[in-house]
């Protein structure tokens, strides 16, 4: 037994020692340098890399009036991270990040222990893209962040649009359309076609952002969206907000309005009562405070039926009786601790518009932020 201790020890050390050698003196085992750091492309000259953990408890409860108990407790992990491959000439990069979650675009949250015993959460392409620059002009390629101005309501803020890109930007003027392959239909694709315009500009200290767009959404994503032929998702949208910084104080309000003016026929897209015509306007306003170390952001969300498409709206607010149709406020407070990490809690008090056969809802988070 004391021999076999011994050729074990002298085992670990022939296998540690060219390790510990390297380590000590920068040698790879064969006498020379090792390379230190990434090994990139001879056309790349570097590369930044970012992400952010959260790590979120949410609590559900739906007013069923006595029925079957409807509240959710859950545990959820959201992990990012990014990279973008610059070049020497800076006028291209190639961006890539990985992601929680499902294949849904709205969620990149990881429920903890969903099915199996401390089960494993999924991990997958967020996005990847390629980004030329040629000002004031810049073209983008592939599934990339979202590039529209934009509310986090009409837009989860998790989806990323997956198409072409083209940006003009002339201060305090910039224009930015696009065409996105939004659904695979058998042997074709639903497309949708979007254009915004607008200004950014400082006025009297003020950081003003204005924008119109307008949504296109064509025939054969609305074969498979839409609840009857005549219902058309062709939205009219306007955005604006303004930060200002006075007395230690960051006040923020904004605002949105969205109309789609291609609602129509016999059958709304969530109920079968519900008046397309009649129920195609979404609106929001809200604005975030900063103090100190505090951020407090209040909003309130008016969002008819037919007004956008429920697949792409915010995930959260409505849960359990959205995605539209749907009313009430969120409420955010956090506190930054560090640059890097943050904590804080989210509020969401709903109800139906239109529908009375639906329960009201409360929702609210307590979660961990990190970025590094």
């Amino acid at each position: 037994m004391n021999t076999q201790r011994v050729l074990l020890l002298v085992l670990c050390l022939c296998i540690c020692s060219p390790v510990i050698g390297w380590c000590q003196n920068g040698k790879d085992g064969t006498g020379e340098d090792a390379k230190q750091g990434i090994t990139l492309a001879k056309c790349i000259e570097e590369i930044d890399i970012s992400g952010d953990l959260r790590i979120r408890y949410e609590h559900r409860d739906l007013d069923d009036s006595g029925e079957e108990d409807s509240s959710l407790k859950r545990m959820q992990t959201r992990f990012r991270l990014g990279f973008v491959w610059k070049p020497s000439s800076g006028s291209w990069e190639v961006g890539a990040g990985l992601a929680t979650g499902g294949p849904v675009a709205t969620s990149a949250n990881n429920t903890w222990s969903d099915e199996e015993f401390f089960e494993k959460g999924d991990i997958r392409l967020d996005y990847a893209y390629a980004r030329h620059v040629f000002k004031p002009f810049e073209f983008i390629a592939g599934q990339q962040k979202n590039p529209f101005e934009t509310t986090w309501v009409m837009w989860d803020t998790d989806v990323r649009p997956a198409g072409l890109t083209l940006k003009a930007e002339q201060e305090p003027l910039f224009i930015t359309a696009g065409a996105f392959d939004v659904i695979q239909r058998e042997t074709n694709f639903g497309i949708l076609y979007a254009v915004q315009a607008g200004v950014k500009a400082k006025v009297q200290g003020a950081e003003v952002t204005l924008a119109a767009a307008y949504y296109d959404f064509d025939d054969e994503f609305e074969e498979e969206a839409g609840p009857s032929p005549q219902d058309r998702y062709n939205v009219v949208d306007l955005y604006g907000q303004v930060e200002v910084e006075a007395g230690g104080f960051t006040i923020g309000p904004y605002a949105q309005v969205f109309k789609n003016i291609g609602a129509g026929g016999d059958e709304s897209a969530m109920d079968e009562g519900i008046d397309p015509d009649n129920n195609d306007l979404g609106w929001v306003a809200g604005a975030v405070i900063g103090f100190m170390k505090f951020e407090v952001d209040y909003t309130y969300i008016w969002l008819e039926a037919d007004s956008f498409v429920g697949g792409l709206t915010d995930a959260t607010f409505g849960s359990g009786i959205g995605p539209t149709d749907i009313k009430g406020h969120r409420i955010t407070v956090s506190y930054a601790f560090t640059e890097c990490f943050s904590l804080g809690t989210n509020f969401y008090i709903y109800e139906a518009i239109k529908r009375d056969d639906v329960p009201d809802g409360f929702l609210y988070h307590i979660e961990a932020n990190y970025k590094f």
